[in-house]
């Protein structure tokens, strides 16, 4: 396995850490956040973006271990949530038939459209 390849699977891991303990947070009776805040709501899109970066990360490392064969890499952790449960729960795009890749590029699409509403000035309140 090539060493960018071996600094992917880390990475994965380091963000799944991070991901796991920013979940524990927010679910945890030590956060002073009130349901509906702005900061708990930018909270949960963080979580919610670590975990889109996570699935493409192990997209990527199915591909090398699909070149080189699972025997000669590093096992891919799996604690972070199966990618349709992760598109579900994010209640933004449903995965249809198994295409992770479809949904991952609408999320990637209403994310622009976002990002455009605010240079436009518009109010995204309701979304």
């Amino acid at each position: 396995m090539q060493k960018y390849q071996q600094r992917v699977i880390k990475e994965l891991k380091k963000l799944e850490k991070k991901a796991d303990k920013l979940q524990s947070f927010i679910n945890s009776d030590d956060c002073p956040l009130i349901e509906g805040s702005e900061e708990l709501d930018l909270l949960v899109s963080q979580l919610h973006s670590m975990w889109v970066y996570a699935s493409i990360l192990k997209r990527r490392i199915q591909r090398f271990e699909a070149a080189v064969g699972p025997e000669t890499s590093e096992p891919v952790s799996r604690t972070s949530p199966k990618d349709e449960e992760l598109f579900s729960s994010m209640g933004i795009v449903k995965v249809e038939n198994g295409d992770v890749e479809a949904a991952l590029g609408r999320i990637f699409d209403i994310v622009k459209q976002k990002v455009q509403e605010k240079k436009d000035g518009k109010s995204t309140q309701e979304d």
